[in-house]
């Protein structure tokens, strides 16, 4: 008798969330890609916040890409101009 396949599933974004809160980025991502089905929208913003904190922009375009959440484009903006020195 052991856990069915959604609920190891959910218990996996489980512990994506909780890689998040403590700045383990990458794995949340992978774990959250894996199962990206079961990960809610909320998740996906908090994750695309963070790696955009940590001008990781590549792969914040592709969390919002597989998470189905928009694009930060103020902050992308400000990051451009910020390297742009204006």
């Amino acid at each position: 008798m052991g856990l069915s396949p959604t609920h190891a599933s959910r218990s996996t974004v489980l512990i994506g969330r909780r890689y998040l809160e403590h700045g383990f980025l990458d794995l949340a991502m992978r774990l959250f890609v894996r199962h990206a089905a079961l990960v809610e929208k909320r998740d996906w913003n908090r994750l695309v916040q963070r790696l955009m904190d940590r001008h990781r922009i590549a792969d914040a375009v592709r969390v919002c890409e597989i998470g189905g959440v928009p694009l930060p484009y103020t902050q992308l903006l400000a990051l451009g101009d910020e390297h742009l020195g204006r």
